[in-house]
């Protein structure tokens, strides 16, 4: 596009209708709670940009589809010229190349911005060979936060009535470990007449693990020596994190954790107070529901993941499954740079809130009992690994907490099929990633 006038890095755009679908419902308004406060200074930032760019911008809530894009574009149909959607569907649509690669927008958008954009994990579930195709809206409150798994939290009402100290104390002073985390479990539990009444821990087994297996410092990817990947769950490394994991959940201490058929199930117990410690979604502890922990339990903690033997004493794992929120441009837009002015223009920061650390403030203080459990959060939530599940590759581990096998005839019996899913999968990531920030991991 030819701009009629650019001036202070704002351009007249003409009066162009720039067209955003949302596969988020009008309840919000692009993605933030329509009655918070964040939803207006939004839809103030969005009105100012109409104004200042001499443009439309058309918010098309509840239909945005990476499905429909997907036909759309084959046909050589316009749906949209930005498109907000969960990553793991953005990533096929990547790999098919219908996404405008970002670093193509370098001079209007600097996918380096971490504190805007997101960081090189958060972002990753969008990397494919040569780019990143999705952005997210790390800046802005309440949007991130909820896309992540799985923070552990506990009833502090019920830790104080069975009498036990409180579990932040563990993880601020370096003794959350494995050990710490079975006595907790145990300790956690109250049996009446030979009958839990309250179990130590409730979860679900692909919650569970999910973080478990990070715990000892693995992760899905290791760098070798020589420059090379390869996958991390296979490797000898992961036979200790397994077995402890096994051990939990079919040891001596099983009676006391409660094993939700789903996740649904798991946090139903917890809610019921008839368990004090849960494996939950981050969006559990604030969402807009009314169902989440800040609405409806009087007093909780949120705790990171004990750390194994060979972890580092301040290791934090989580793992995120795809964003709720991720921004992409699809090729087929009218046009992608003068739809990444507006985009770069939306998404600074909110009035008030420029900072991580104001947020993180205002975080704390509503959402949260004590600041140790907003570092907590916020220490997992900077520190995901993507499990691609786009590709089942999670499920394979997973798996593991029902299998007879021993961990390592179970690390065994997936190998091949794990290594020829690691590479068809996570090496265009890695290199995708390569290719943006030169190096994977850092």
């Amino acid at each position: 596009m030819t701009f009629s006038s650019v001036s202070d890095g704002i351009a007249d755009l003409g009066g162009m209708n720039v067209r955003y679908e949302l596969a988020y419902a009008d309840t919000t308004y692009l993605g933030l709670d329509i009655t918070s406060e964040f939803s207006d200074l939004a839809r103030e930032r969005v009105s100012n940009i109409e104004k200042d760019y001499n443009c439309t911008v058309e918010l098309v809530h509840g239909t945005g589809s990476f499905g429909t894009l997907v036909a759309s574009t084959y046909a050589g149909t316009y749906l949209c010229d930005i498109l907000c959607g969960d990553t793991n569907a953005g990533l096929n649509a990547a790999r098919a190349g219908l996404l405008v690669g970002i670093t193509s927008l370098n001079g209007i958008i600097d996918i380096h911005d971490s504190h805007k954009w997101g960081n090189q994990g958060q972002l990753q579930a969008m990397c494919h060979e040569t780019d990143v195709y999705g952005l997210l809206p790390a800046s802005w409150p309440m949007l991130t936060e909820s896309s992540f798994g799985y923070p552990l939290v506990v009833n502090e009402n019920i830790v104080a009535q069975l009498a036990q100290p409180d579990p932040r104390e563990y993880v601020e002073n370096k003794t959350w470990t494995w050990e710490k985390f079975e006595e907790c479990i145990e300790n956690y539990t109250y049996i009446e007449s030979g009958e839990v009444k309250i179990y130590g821990l409730s979860a679900h087994g692909n919650w569970f693990l999910e973080p478990f297996i990070r715990t000892n410092g693995n992760c899905n990817v290791y760098k070798n020596a020589d420059g090379t990947y390869s996958y991390g769950f296979t490797s000898q490394d992961a036979v200790t994190v397994i077995a402890e994991a096994q051990k939990i959940w079919n040891g001596d201490i099983s009676y006391a954790v409660f094993k939700g058929v789903d996740a649904g199930t798991s946090i139903n117990k917890f809610m019921a107070r008839e368990a004090t410690m849960v494996v939950a979604d981050a969006g559990n502890i604030f969402g807009v529901s009314e169902n989440s922990f800040s609405r409806q339990i009087e007093n909780f903690a949120v705790l990171s993941w004990p750390v194994g033997p060979d972890a580092e004493p301040d290791h934090y794992t989580s793992v995120s499954h795809g964003y709720h929120f991720s921004i992409t441009l699809p090729i087929l837009g009218k046009d992608p740079e003068a739809t990444a002015m507006v985009l770069d223009a939306i998404y600074e920061p909110l009035p008030g809130y420029e900072t991580f650390d104001i947020i993180k403030e205002h975080m704390s203080r509503y959402y949260f009992f004590d600041t140790r459990d907003c570092d907590n959060f916020y220490n997992m939530l900077n520190a995901q690994e993507y499990n691609f599940v786009i590709c089942h590759l999670s499920s394979m581990y997973n798996q593991c907490l029902e299998s007879k096998l021993s961990p390592s005839a179970y690390i065994e019996s997936m190998e091949d099929s794990a290594e020829e899913l690691f590479e068809e999968y996570v090496m265009p990531v890695v290199r995708g990633i390569e290719a943006v920030w030169g190096t994977y991991g850092d």
